[in-house]
């Protein structure tokens, strides 16, 4: 059964100079289990150009995917300890990205639920940035 959701997605980003950026999205989305894993389906629409990216999360167990198809397109995985490689599309090229998890934690019931992942993002073996993603998930029956 697909529930219509709040969610807020943060991150937080420090880049190899140290500056932190946080960017905050709330927004209206889908909820459903499948297979033993649960997913979340939303869109963010550029603050520039108003296109619309769709994204999913699917989260399996101690993995993370999550796919970003529009204005940017990718498929990032996070898994603890490991490392996986992704292509990050946009529309001023493509960039090849190494990306390190180094923790996750999933929490859900049955109204609500969350999710922490940090990582470290890699451009040919030099250290981009670390990340932090924060996704908060409320039913949105719940406040009704």
């Amino acid at each position: 059964m697909t529930k219509d959701v709040h969610i807020t997605v943060t991150g937080t980003q420090f880049d190899e100079d140290g500056h932190r950026t946080v960017t905050e999205q709330k927004v209206q989305g889908q909820y459903f289990e499948r297979d033993g894993s649960r997913y979340l389906l939303y869109e963010e629409r550029d603050s520039d150009t108003g296109t619309v990216t769709k994204n999913t999360i699917k989260i399996k167990e101690s993995t993370v995917e999550l796919s970003r198809n529009g204005y940017i397109s990718s498929r990032m995985v996070f898994c603890p300890g490991e490392t996986h490689r992704t292509s990050h599309v946009t529309p001023y090229g493509i960039l090849t990205l190494d990306i390190y998890t180094e923790s996750l934690k999933s929490v859900w019931a049955e109204k609500n639920g969350t999710l922490q992942v940090a990582y470290r993002m890699y451009a040919e073996e030099n250290l981009l940035s670390e990340n932090k993603l924060s996704v908060k998930v409320t039913d949105r029956t719940k406040a009704r």
